[in-house]
């Protein structure tokens, strides 16, 4: 049984990797092919984790994993080229690989584990994950002239669920709450940003990104060992301002 734990980590990356790869050359089929990547991927976690850990602790530890996969499949609404064929399904294959890898590591081979791994992990996902999400919501606004209620509604639960996920690992449950709501009224104001800035879509998924990662670093100034001042001053400058140039340079619609 340790053995296929231990193979688990390779399969569900294939799996994930082969559904997305199958999805972005068969349209007609959305989303039931990409649905079965993080569905895997979260039956593979289950199966690592069974009667080693409880489902709570085992849910919040992958669940950023989770949404990383989801908005891949997500992002293959608009995705063309190689970022649908190419990019997409690697990026799939790799989150699958490392973070089963890494809940392998903690729960089997602690000796093994990076301090804080899937910690560090996860919280690298939340700016791509938004990046997806913004990208895929604001282009059904533009292109499909969908409903500009999904950016609002998608943003806000991505948000929240990250948010949640992300926090501290000795933070308590009303910790987690407050934050999660934080999360949701931050993704709600990204989708307004995505309904009101008439710039370019891969603009709207850089600023998302920029902005939600801003936002968790921030909460990291109040964690011990506390960031030093002249740190904190040089991160927000360098934030604002980066975020200046990506605007000034945009070509705005």
């Amino acid at each position: 049984m340790l053995l296929f734990r231990r193979v688990m980590p390779i399969i569900s990356a294939m799996v994930s990797a082969g559904c997305l790869y199958w999805q972005a050359g068969s349209a007609g089929t959305y989303p039931w092919v990409a649905a079965m990547a993080p569905i895997t991927f979260a039956a593979a976690a289950v199966f690592i984790g069974w009667k080693r850990i409880s489902l709570s602790e085992l849910a919040v530890r992958v669940a950023p994993s989770v949404l990383a996969l989801a908005s891949a499949a997500y992002g293959l609404l608009l995705a063309e080229g190689i970022f649908a064929s190419v990019l997409i399904p690697l990026f799939g294959g790799v989150i699958s690989f490392v973070a089963l890898t890494l809940l392998f590591f903690v729960i089997f081979l602690p000796s093994r584990y990076p301090v804080n791994g899937l910690s560090y992990f996860n919280l690298a996902l939340v700016p791509v994950v938004l990046w997806l999400v913004q990208y895929a919501s604001v282009g059904l606004t533009m292109f499909v002239h969908a409903s500009r209620w999904i950016p609002l509604s998608v943003l806000a639960g991505t948000g929240a669920m990250l948010f949640w996920s992300t926090a501290h690992v000795e933070s308590e449950h009303a910790h987690r709450r407050r934050w999660s709501m934080l999360g949701a009224w931050i993704g709600v104001q990204l989708g307004l940003l995505g309904l009101l800035l008439p710039v370019e879509i891969i603009l709207h998924g850089g600023y998302a990104a920029l902005l939600g990662a801003f936002a968790l670093r921030a909460r990291r100034y109040g964690i011990a060992p506390r960031v030093s001042r002249p740190i904190v001053w040089a991160e927000a400058v360098g934030g604002v301002l980066l975020l200046a140039v990506m605007l000034a340079t945009a070509r705005w619609t």
